[in-house]
């Protein structure tokens, strides 16, 4: 649990930090999934979702919608896995270590981004990209292998790629 992989995606928001302290924070121990501060977009998500109080835990649907509103307390990580259970998302093991890709694997780079973001895959033909309130930030099509994607105009925060073919990968905007 919590390693972003399969179809469930951690993110942890803080409306009282800024990103430094988020960051620090993600650093002390070990978090390795998007920690999201005020001014990135963390009021944001607290206004659109309705979150009034701290520390509580959500399952977000995939069409943005609660599908649990308030899982916390938490006495364990089964007590989470069962929760989920009735919305078809299974327990997996994280991967352990980073592989190497190969030729044949999508990338999007660089990250963070300031200007644009570019997606290398010569299989997917379309991806779209969300914000993390899961605004549908543009759909684009992938002509040639290689997609320019300007994320110029975009505010700084945390965003989501995927493509038709599978790949899922998350990116930040800094300007």
């Amino acid at each position: 649990m919590g390693c972003n992989q399969h179809e469930v995606f951690f993110i942890e928001v803080t409306y009282t930090d800024n990103a430094a302290a988020a960051t620090n924070w993600c650093n002390q121990y070990g978090v390795e999934y998007p920690t999201i501060s005020r001014e990135n977009g963390g009021l944001t998500i607290d206004s659109q979702y309705g979150i009034e109080a701290y520390p509580t835990v959500i399952l977000i649907a995939p069409d943005r919608s609660f599908a649990i509103s308030d899982l916390w307390p938490i006495s364990s990580a089964q007590s989470v896995v069962n929760a989920l259970a009735p919305y078809g998302i299974q327990e997996h093991d994280c991967t352990t270590g980073i592989a190497e890709p190969t030729a044949q694997e999508s990338k999007a780079y660089p990250n963070p981004a300031d200007d644009f973001i570019l997606l290398e895959d010569q299989n997917a033909s379309s991806c779209t990209v969300f914000d993390v309130t899961g605004k549908q930030m543009g759909c684009y099509e992938n002509h040639d292998g290689q997609l320019r994607i300007s994320t110029g105009d975009w505010p700084s925060g945390f965003y989501f790629l995927q493509t038709d073919k599978g790949l899922r990968q998350k990116f930040i905007v800094q300007h």
